[in-house]
């Protein structure tokens, strides 16, 4: 289902008034002069396939100043075209595909996976696990069609414990330690999977960049 970027329309997003993009096929560069947008062109396509900015977990931060909304939309390639769209307002943000409310965020994803690499990205390496397994997890989802509800099962379980162990009843675990087991394997099998299959694309990266073996 995930699909290239053919047409981006953007609305009163940072200080983006209006703003179209035809993308070219292949690599697109994006240059102007300082404070001219550039970052938040970008900014905008993120927002467009995660639902969320990469530089702020603010989402009134986004709004141009002297409005009172922003909306992306974009026109994704794939089996058939698909329009999504993102709009938000200072109370609520709504996500929609081809006219219909999307049922979370990681459904845009499915049509438009993003990545940044920016400033921040050395905290993967120097921050904990967390991180690092949220990477990880993101590269999992797009390989992976039954990961999103097995880690939705895994988080409900471990909530679902969580709760009985803080309102003392130990009584009603069974059940949610078995659904909390089988999803985590579940999890686990397919990390692991998709790790083996980087294996060898990130080896020949380390002989081609670094003359040197990553494992």
């Amino acid at each position: 289902m995930p699909g290239s970027l053919e047409k981006l329309q953007v609305d009163d997003l940072r200080c983006l008034q209006q703003v179209e993009l035809d993308p070219a096929p292949g690599i697109n560069l994006v240059v102007g002069e300082n404070a001219s947008g550039k970052t938040s062109l970008l900014e905008a396509i993120f927002v467009l396939g995660r639902g969320r900015s990469f530089r702020t977990s603010n989402r009134q931060r986004l709004i141009r100043e002297g409005t009172g909304a922003y909306q992306v939309l974009g026109d994704i390639a794939g089996p058939t075209r698909t329009r999504i769209g993102v709009r938000g307002t200072r109370e609520a943000q709504t996500l929609r595909i081809a006219g219909r409310p999307a049922a979370s965020a990681a459904e845009l994803a499915d049509y438009l996976p993003v990545e940044a690499i920016d400033p921040e990205v050395h905290k993967l390496v120097e921050e904990g696990p967390e991180r690092r397994r949220r990477f990880l997890d993101w590269g999992t989802f797009h390989v992976e069609q039954s990961f999103l509800p097995t880690w939705q099962r895994y988080r409900k379980a471990l909530r679902q414990r969580n709760a009985l162990l803080q309102a003392g009843q130990p009584g009603q675990l069974d059940a949610w330690e078995d659904e909390l087991t089988a999803s985590g394997e579940a999890l686990t099998a397919m990390r692991r999977g998709f790790l083996e299959k980087l294996a060898g694309p990130v080896a020949r990266l380390g002989e081609d960049l670094l003359q040197s073996e990553i494992r």
